[in-house]
């Protein structure tokens, strides 16, 4: 989840946003010359675009544009896909959705005497630079659904500790060719974005593991 509470987006630039950028099937594109934006993925798995300089998670600027305002709270990913960005699939979070999906942000950068990150932080950012790694592989074409989101929940989840960066795109193709021919029924529910409950978390825990135990 993610709000823009704490920048106050001027309004020229939202002017600027309504002239020149449109949501489409889940994703802004410019209207002068027709191309998608990609941006990036950050190293929390949101897609960020930048916008006169100024970087703009993607789902914030699909609310502006379908909405007219930004959000002034915070905004949920109801499959908790960050990148499905699709407007049915944002709404504004209550403080219960909050406490709920809110996880604790590392601090990135340090420097400072005394400050130092701790291995879970360690942990997350390493994460976060084999998600970007793998991602931005398919930058000029996009995952389906069901791949976006069994590779996050892989790398999420620690399946890809052990791989590097520059083995991710093979890590990532294995994992879709075995879901493909040995588990396609957890495929199927991936595919047609059932809710990952603790049931179905379980179901693609014990797979993954299985695929890594075959690696």
């Amino acid at each position: 989840m993610y709000s823009i509470r704490t920048r106050v987006v001027s309004e020229e630039l939202k002017d600027y946003i309504r002239k020149y950028f449109i949501y489409e099937n889940g994703t802004v594109r410019r209207t002068d010359n027709k191309k998608r934006f990609t941006g990036h993925v950050d190293c929390y798995g949101y897609l960020v675009i930048k916008i006169k300089g100024k970087p703009f998670k993607a789902h914030q600027l699909v609310w502006f544009l379908c909405k007219g305002e930004f959000s002034d709270v915070e905004l949920d990913h109801i499959n908790r896909d960050k990148l499905d960005n699709r407007i049915e699939n944002l709404r504004q979070a209550n403080r219960e959705m909050q406490t709920h999906n809110v996880k604790r942000q590392p601090n990135l950068k340090t420097g400072y005497p005394g400050i130092y990150l701790d291995e879970s932080t360690k942990a997350v950012l390493k994460a976060g630079e084999k998600m970007m790694a793998a991602l931005r592989q398919k930058r000029y074409a996009p995952l389906p659904d069901w791949q976006q989101a069994l590779l996050l929940f892989a790398v999420s989840e620690g399946f890809a500790e052990d791989i590097s960066p520059k083995d991710m795109e093979s890590f990532e193709q294995r994992l879709y060719s075995y879901f493909e021919e040995k588990q396609k029924d957890i495929k199927a529910k991936l595919e047609t974005g059932e809710k990952m409950d603790e049931h179905l978390k379980a179901e693609v825990k014990a797979a993954i593991s299985s695929f890594k135990e075959e690696m």
